[in-house]
């Protein structure tokens, strides 16, 4: 062993990476995340409609991220288990169920094929944070609802 104690690398390989303390807790031993880990890649900033980005106000940016890392802070688990008003206050919503804009966009951005349902969370009030998560704990965000306008409730 060279000076150090340490094994000189091998040209061309990198050691495994380790994964970080402050990282290792967000990750099962089984290799899943137990975390929500939020993921920008599919937000639809063009739609201009009844809900959208284009609605975020400041005080809403502020809102939205304070629930991100809130929610990023529990386990799946327990962000599943949250209720209001006995009502479960984060879910999985069927694709099928939403308002005929939110079907049609869904077609439109190529979100079809991602799954069946969406999973939203819900801020206080009838804001809502839209997306998928499919399994991997990843939660891919795709809306701001900030009227309760994609699976509404109330009749118009």
């Amino acid at each position: 062993m060279p000076k150090g104690g340490r094994p000189k690398a091998i040209k061309g390989l990198d050691p495994a990476p380790k994964t970080p303390k402050a990282l290792a807790k967000l990750i099962s031993e089984d290799g899943q995340r137990l975390r929500p880990l939020f993921n920008l890649s599919l937000v639809d900033r063009t739609y201009s409609g009844i809900w959208g980005w284009h609605l975020l106000s400041d005080v809403d940016a502020r809102r939205v991220l304070d629930l991100m890392c809130d929610m990023a802070a529990l386990t799946w688990n327990e962000v599943r288990q949250q209720t209001s008003s006995g009502h479960k206050r984060h879910h999985y919503q069927e694709v099928s169920s939403l308002c005929p804009e939110a079907r049609d966009r869904v077609i439109e951005q190529g979100l079809d094929d991602m799954s069946e349902r969406m999973f939203r969370f819900r801020l206080d009030g009838s804001g809502r944070l839209w997306g998928y998560e499919i399994g991997d704990g990843v939660f891919h965000i795709v809306w701001w609802d900030p009227d309760h306008k994609v699976y509404p409730t109330e009749p118009e």
